[in-house]
């Protein structure tokens, strides 16, 4: 089976406004909901991350939710209960996990 490359849009249509997500080079895209990872982007912007960073954290926790067949914004409620050095040690260590 031969993979073609290439930059165009995906051609993966869908009806319920998901986005892909790019989460590592050696995996595929993940189709995200657009109404969690703005529900979840909104969480980290509101505790003072950049929105670069809350987008990029908010993907890697719904992917990870979505390995282990977890509901993300299930995880985002948990999150609310977190101080902001607690979150920062959380987030450090989620990202050290999936660069791989």
């Amino acid at each position: 089976m031969s993979v073609n490359y290439t930059n165009l849009p995906s051609k993966i249509q869908n009806n319920n406004f998901g986005q892909q997500a790019f989460i590592n080079f050696y995996t595929d895209p993940i189709e995200i909901d657009a109404a969690t990872l703005n529900a979840m982007t909104g969480f980290f912007t509101a505790r003072g991350f950049d929105i670069t960073a809350a987008t990029s954290f908010a993907s890697v926790l719904i992917a990870q939710a979505k390995k282990e067949n977890l509901n993300p914004l299930n995880l985002l409620d948990t999150l609310k209960g977190y101080e902001n050095v607690q979150l920062n040690s959380l987030i450090a260590e989620v990202v050290n996990y999936n660069r791989f």
